[in-house]
């Protein structure tokens, strides 16, 4: 009688370390995942911005593309918007089914080597050539008067075009806000005889458009004026790898100050710790060579990259060569956002707990949807469940702990495949890597492989 109350005794010990086993032991309950230190391909909304129409474009580690529009190219007849013509030369059919967003600057002035003008020829003789014929050093080109008020209401028309066009989905990520000054940077060579910007009260009507037209994009200016700081817009530094520069451009956003271009008023607005909350973008400087930038000073332009929190570079970002490689990919590398799941841990069958961290020197400023995909023993996905999580809150070096309610699903992590991923809602893809070893080129995170065992 003793041997059969030991052995029922025996026989439930087991069970009890069993159970204990199960509920407790990590590799069944709990994943944790290592950190990879590998450049991770092209992810949304971050990295180089090379020029729609060039080659470049077409690379795998490119998620964004340049376009710059003249308003001459767009109207050349007035109400005749050749937004086809443009689309053409610019692949952006091409770009959007290969999942690239698009960095986008209109403008009215770009400086040349020959006299021209940026504005149609109808617009000129609307405005009865109200503006500055100019040859400086910049280069040749007309500079419309900014405060005629032709120019802004049809300005307002050719904005509301584009937006009818491309503002109604999430191609368009970001907008270098132009229109106003040469090449769009909201500057003119007034020295020479050219009007000086407007005052903010008529700056306001060149803004509006854009707003009203581009709901999903995130709105960037080459300088922090006062209307960055009301609208909530980002910066870009078209002088990126300049230090004397990039020092001064990072001065204005700490500190403010005046700017002589609207006639000496206080018109640039601090506003300290930009990068938490609007993303910053830029292009490499035209006074450096590449060699300086990428060879000689590599380390000083990756800081400069670092301390302005910068989420993309372009167009001018140097063409990829065997000399650069080594260097375009470490500056790739910290451009941006960059994601780590350090655990997953599944909660009484029914939650899962997910800790996050952004290891990138900025956050990702778009809101993707993200969710949990379970998959049964043969493959099929049973289960979709969003995760409850905003991604433009996982600011830089920090990290969060997310529980995600799976419902009626029970999670068995031993006879499931369980999925992390974030979907960029123009494709309806899974679209962002991870920066989890051996990982690293998935766009779903395999939270818990099927089929462990004890």
């Amino acid at each position: 009688m003793k041997k059969t109350y030991i052995v029922i005794f025996a026989l439930c010990f087991i069970e009890v370390v069993t159970l204990f086993v199960y509920f407790n032991r990590g590799n069944a309950l709990s994943s944790h995942f290592t950190k990879s230190n590998k450049l991770l391909p092209a992810n949304p909304m971050i990295g180089y911005a090379p020029m729609a129409d060039s080659d470049e474009v077409k690379r795998d580690d490119i998620s964004l593309a340049y376009v710059e529009i003249t308003w001459a190219e767009l109207e050349p007849r007035e109400g005749v918007f050749d937004l086809e013509t443009i689309e053409t030369k610019n692949n952006i059919q091409e770009l959007k089914k290969s999942g690239k967003h698009l960095v986008f600057r209109f403008v009215l002035d770009v400086p040349t080597d020959n006299k021209h003008m940026d504005i149609p020829n109808w617009l000129y003789d609307k405005i009865n050539g109200d503006g500055t014929w100019y040859d400086i050093d910049y280069g040749k080109g007309f500079s419309p008067n900014y405060n005629n008020d032709i120019l802004i209401s049809y300005h307002e028309k050719a904005v509301k075009a584009i937006g009818k066009r491309w503002g109604n989905d999430s191609f368009i990520a970001y907008i270098e806000l132009g229109s106003l000054g040469h090449w769009g940077e909201w500057h003119v060579d007034y020295s020479n005889g050219m009007p000086r910007l407007p005052q903010e009260e008529v700056r306001a009507f060149y803004i509006s458009p854009y707003i009203k037209a581009f709901p999903q994009a995130k709105f960037l200016m080459r300088r922090p004026f006062n209307e960055a700081k009301k609208y909530g817009f980002g910066v870009y530094n078209d002088l990126v790898g300049d230090a004397k520069s990039t020092k001064e451009w990072l001065g204005w956003l700490n500190n403010g100050g005046s700017y002589e271009q609207p006639a000496n008023e206080e018109q640039l607005a601090p506003r300290p710790n930009w990068w938490e909350e609007v993303p910053v973008g830029g292009e490499f400087t035209s006074a450096l060579s590449f060699n300086n930038m990428f060879v000689e000073n590599l380390d000083r332009t990756i800081e400069l990259i670092k301390e302005s929190h910068t989420s993309f570079i372009g167009p001018k970002y140097g063409s990829v060569n065997e000399d650069y490689k080594n260097s375009f990919d470490k500056i790739r590398e910290n451009l941006g956002y960059r994601f780590f799941i350090s655990s997953a841990e599944i909660i009484k069958d029914s939650s899962i707990k997910l800790t996050w961290e952004n290891l990138g020197i900025a956050p990702m400023y778009f809101n993707f949807d993200t969710y949990i995909y379970v998959e049964n023993k043969s493959g099929d996905n049973i289960a979709t469940v969003k995760v409850p999580i905003d991604l433009t809150s996982l600011q830089s070096e920090t990290s969060q702990e997310i529980v995600v309610d799976m419902g009626k699903i029970t999670l068995d992590p031993n006879t499931q495949n369980i999925y992390l991923g974030i979907v960029d809602p123009m494709t309806g893809k899974d679209a962002v890597h991870f920066a989890v070893k051996g990982q690293e080129f998935e766009k779903r995170l395999l939270l818990f492989k099927k089929n462990r065992g004890f």
